[in-house]
């Protein structure tokens, strides 16, 4: 029975970890795109997202993803939380924080 669940616990981890490396790289990948340091916090926003969508990855909320202007930079931070059922009433939370600057030409 034990491995039984923790095998179970397995199964739904391991998706969560995916997606989040997924967002990690994604993430890490922001400042090297073209121009990007000279778009506002708006369409950083948008090109993320896109980046997001074009990975396979629809359950994250855009909400999520929070640009503050430094004064030659922005930083782009992403803090959220999973929540999957285990059995019954057992869930399980797994939360993430990622942050990366983007150097700005303005």
């Amino acid at each position: 029975a034990l491995a039984v669940f923790l095998s179970m616990i397995g199964l739904k981890l391991v998706p969560i970890y995916l997606e989040n490396y997924s967002i990690q790289t994604l993430l890490r990948q922001l400042p090297e795109e073209p121009f990007i340091g000279e778009k506002g916090p708006a369409e950083i926003r948008k090109s993320l997202i896109a980046r997001f969508k074009i990975n396979s990855i629809y359950d994250f909320d855009p909400n999520k993803i929070k640009i503050q202007k430094g004064l030659r930079n922005y930083v782009v931070d992403i803090t959220y939380e999973v929540r999957k059922p285990v059995i019954g009433n057992v869930d399980m939370v797994v939360s993430f924080s990622d942050s990366v600057e983007i150097p700005t030409t303005q």
